[in-house]
């Protein structure tokens, strides 16, 4: 089974250290009709390539059959490290990239780096409009206090 997954996100503040609100969508096809859902987040006091993983893991954590993935996704720096990818990241965002991977490891996962997708118009727009409450990065907040 294919899995299209489109996300986009929204920040307001530094790359470093941002407030942010993620879309995810995921299209498939079940008996020859196509399904999507939509899943949203919302995240304080977070980097940015932390709020991306944060927004491929909302979307992974709901695909419960083996499949084949494409993530579609403005993240350079994500689509890269996942192409070099190791079993275990112990650098920067670990314990996100960690989750994000065991969360692949059923699948066939393509990450495709696009600075717009079908989904990027409709899903900005609906993210400068939609109320999502925050929760605070705790990663991030312990990473100041060193």
């Amino acid at each position: 089974m294919l899995v299209q997954i489109y996300i986009e996100i929204i920040t307001t503040g530094r790359f470093e250290c941002c407030d942010g609100k993620y879309a995810c969508v995921l299209e498939v096809e079940i008996n020859g009709q196509p399904v999507s859902r939509t899943h949203y987040g919302a995240w304080t006091d977070i980097s940015i390539q932390r709020l991306q993983l944060r927004a491929c893991i909302t979307a992974m954590s709901h695909i419960t059959k083996e499949s084949e993935i494409e993530i579609h996704i403005n993240a350079p720096a994500i689509a890269a490290a996942f192409d070099n990818k190791t079993k275990e990241n112990t650098g920067k965002n670990a314990d996100l990239w960690n989750q994000f991977m065991e969360l692949c490891e059923p699948h066939l996962v393509t990450i495709c780096h696009e600075k717009r997708n079908i989904c990027t118009p409709a899903l900005r727009a609906e993210l400068k409009n939609r109320e999502i409450p925050a929760k605070p990065d705790k990663e991030m907040k312990q990473e100041k206090l060193e």
